[in-house]
């Protein structure tokens, strides 16, 4: 059975959550709502649900934790210029994460804080952090890695680095992405890169079954856009990946559903996946539908 959760990773029960972060806000058109405006109303009894954003401060967040979460608001302004930022990332990490930040003080300190604690992923939305995450914790250094879309070369790089003492193997139909992937990589000895198509991953010979097979799907970054990764070759691609690698190995898929081809790889992977009952799930960081997500699957499973 399949499962879809946004917000929250089994792993080690603790929770991972994206909050958005807009450093710039238009005063003249957003609404506060004052701690006031909430603590009278809840003294009243009012059943008003607020869509605004309540204008705020560290002690009031720190005792009304639970309040905050209760209340349909749209996010918080944060008032004080200083603030202790252990403890900001103690109430950061207990709300909810529907809420949007509008404004804190030291917001980069307290993200870096969290990202450290291991169980935020800042308030980059992308969901390639997820992916990085779910790397870092599912595999050792000595572990073999396939990037089944090289691209420009930044995926393998990050698996190069993690895997120092294990090899990566990159696929990739575009010599654009070769030449552009040796120069950022110059420095591993740990990375075979191929020029063919990720179908062709069951040629492979080697020392050990992969740990994890990594397919970041859609187009090159920076290069045609109607060269993209197809249904039909990325789930026979995926077929032989299930089938070569190791018994408590990973697959990642990252889709991307924002483009016709996208949302066409989407459709025939969930069906796909479906058919075949395979155990999968779903990691998003965000409710919109047509932004890249992350579909984990573990052979263990």
């Amino acid at each position: 059975m399949n499962r879809i959760n946004p917000y929250e990773y089994s792993d080690n029960n603790k929770r991972y959550f994206s909050l958005t972060y807009y450093k710039k806000i238009n005063t003249k058109k957003d609404k506060y709502l004052t701690i006031d405006d909430v603590t009278n109303s809840l003294f009243n009894k009012k059943s008003k649900e607020y869509n605004l954003i309540l204008k705020t401060n560290f002690n009031y967040l720190k005792n009304n934790i639970e309040i905050i979460n209760k209340l349909k608001i749209d996010g918080l302004y944060i008032t004080e210029k200083q603030i202790d930022i252990n403890e900001m990332a103690n109430i950061f990490e207990n709300l909810k994460p529907s809420l949007v930040i509008y404004k804190c003080p030291n917001i980069s300190k307290i993200n870096n804080e969290l990202i450290k604690r291991n169980t935020y992923q800042g308030f980059n939305k992308s969901i390639l952090n997820t992916v990085k995450r779910e790397i870092i914790l599912n595999v050792k250094e000595n572990d073999y890695a396939i990037d089944a879309t090289l691209g420009n070369g930044y995926d393998t790089l990050f698996l190069a680095s993690i895997l120092k003492k294990g090899k990566v193997i990159s696929f990739d139909i575009q010599e654009k992405a070769i030449i552009n992937s040796k120069k950022l990589l110059q420095n591993y000895n740990n990375v075979t890169l191929i020029l063919d198509s990720h179908e062709t991953i069951n040629k492979l010979r080697l020392a050990k079954k992969p740990k994890v097979i990594l397919f970041n799907l859609g187009y090159l970054p920076g290069g045609d856009k109607l060269i993209t990764t197809k249904a039909k070759t990325t789930i026979k691609a995926l077929k032989i990946s299930l089938s070569i690698l190791d018994d408590s190995g990973l697959l990642l898929v990252v889709i991307y559903p924002g483009h016709t081809e996208g949302k066409k790889e989407q459709e025939e992977i969930m069906k796909w996946l479906n058919k075949e009952k395979i155990n999968y799930e779903i990691k998003r960081n965000t409710l919109n539908e047509i932004a890249p997500f992350l579909i984990e699957i573990k052979k263990n499973n």
